[in-house]
C-alpha cells in the first residue's frame, strides 16, 4: 500500500523535518527561500558553460555564484557522493541525468539522526541546521512532496541501485507500517524547485559542527502569522 500523509508525518522524528544548509546561509534563505541548485542557477542567471559544470557533473568542491542584484551564494559540494560507485548503481540512467535529477530538488531529512549523519560526513565543518514543523510543512506541500527510499546523495554499495524513478509521489511510494524498520521505505523527503516561504515553517536554526551548536534563530511568533499555501 502507498504511504499516506499521516503515516509520513508519523515518520518525522519528534514532529520535525531537518535541512542541513551551508554555514552562514540562513540570512539568504530568509531572503530567497530554499531553492534547489537548478532554481538558484535560474535566479542568478548563470552562464550555460558554468551551469553545466555545476548542474550536470559531480561537484567535489562548493561553488560560489554571484549576481549584481542578489549578491553571492554558495552551492554545496557533493563530497559524500562517490562518483565511481555511483556509476555502478545507476540503472537506465546516465550520471549527467542523475546529477540533474538531484539538482532539481530541495532535500529534507525525516530524523535528526539522518541530519547528524550528513553533518558527520563533513567532519570539522560548520552548517546551518534548520528544524522545520513537519506537519505544517507536509500539509502545505503534500502535492509537491516526493520521497526517496535511500540517501540519494551518497553511494556506498553497488546494491544501492537508483535511476530516474527514484523519487516518488506519496501515492507511488510503498509503505509497510508493520515493518521492523519503518524508515526502510523513506529516507528523504524532497520538493522540486523551491520553497520560497520556508521561513514560515522553520522553528529553530543552529550553527553546528556536530559537536557544538549555537542557536541563531528560534521562532516565537504565533503560528497563525505564517503564510500557508
Amino acid at each position: 500500500m502507498p504511504i499516506t500523509k499521516e503515516q509520513l508525518i508519523g515518520l518525522c522524528g519528534e514532529g520535525h523535518l531537518y535541512h542541513v544548509a551551508q554555514v552562514g546561509s540562513w540570512t539568504k534563505i530568509q531572503e530567497h527561500g530554499l531553492r534547489s541548485t537548478s532554481a538558484l542557477l535560474d535566479r542568478f542567471e548563470i552562464s550555460v558553460k558554468v551551469r553545466f559544470e555545476i548542474e550536470s557533473q559531480h561537484r567535489p568542491a562548493s561553488r560560489r555564484v554571484f549576481h549584481p542584484l542578489h549578491g553571492e551564494v554558495t552551492i554545496r559540494d557533493q563530497r559524500p557522493l562517490n562518483e565511481a560507485m555511483l556509476g555502478h548503481c545507476l540503472e537506465e540512467c546516465t550520471p549527467e541525468q542523475f546529477y540533474r535529477l538531484l539538482n532539481e530538488r530541495v532535500f529534507f531529512w525525516l530524523t535528526f539522526a539522518r541530519a547528524a549523519g550528513m553533518i558527520k560526513a563533513y567532519r570539522g565543518c560548520e552548517h546551518d541546521l534548520l528544524t522545520i514543523d513537519a506537519k505544517r510543512f507536509i500539509d502545505a506541500y503534500v502535492g509537491r512532496v516526493e520521497l526517496s527510499r535511500l540517501n540519494s546523495g551518497a553511494a556506498r554499495s553497488v546494491d544501492h541501485k537508483r535511476g530516474l524513478d527514484l523519487f516518488k509521489k506519496l501515492d507511488e511510494c510503498p509503505f509497510d507500517p508493520r515493518a521492523r524498520n519503518r524508515w526502510s521505505s523513506v529516507a528523504e523527503l524532497t520538493v522540486g524547485g523551491q520553497v520560497e516561504d520556508i521561513r514560515c515553517f522553520v522553528t529553530r536554526v543552529e550553527r553546528t559542527d556536530g559537536q557544538t551548536s549555537t542557536l541563531i534563530y528560534e521562532r516565537h511568533e504565533p503560528k497563525s502569522l505564517c503564510k500557508r499555501q
